[in-house]
């Protein structure tokens, strides 16, 4: 017996009684693009860590891409409110 895998993507190994990967390499290959993605790996950097190609990786994980997409505007958004304060607030440096 080992840990069971969990749903907030826990990568441990839960092995069957008799200590086969109870999950198999394809499973672990997709959780490993996900973690990836999640953590904000270029997607295209993910395919070809993977040997996928984009269009595959947007079909497939197009949740995890739209997280991304949430983040990287959040990041935008956030960078344009310090550059409109402007350096007067002591924001920017100049």
């Amino acid at each position: 017996m080992g840990g069971h895998l969990h749903g907030g993507g826990d990568l441990r190994v839960d092995r069957t009684e008799s200590g086969v990967d109870a999950y198999g390499p394809f499973r672990r290959r997709a959780q490993a693009i996900s973690f990836w993605l999640a953590s904000g790996v270029d997607p295209a950097e993910c395919a070809r860590r993977a040997g996928q190609s984009i269009q595959v990786l947007f079909r497939y994980y197009a949740k995890f891409l739209a997280e991304a997409r949430k983040h990287a505007n959040n990041l935008i958004e956030e960078s344009m409110r310090r550059w409109v304060a402007g350096p007067e607030d002591g924001v920017l440096d100049t």
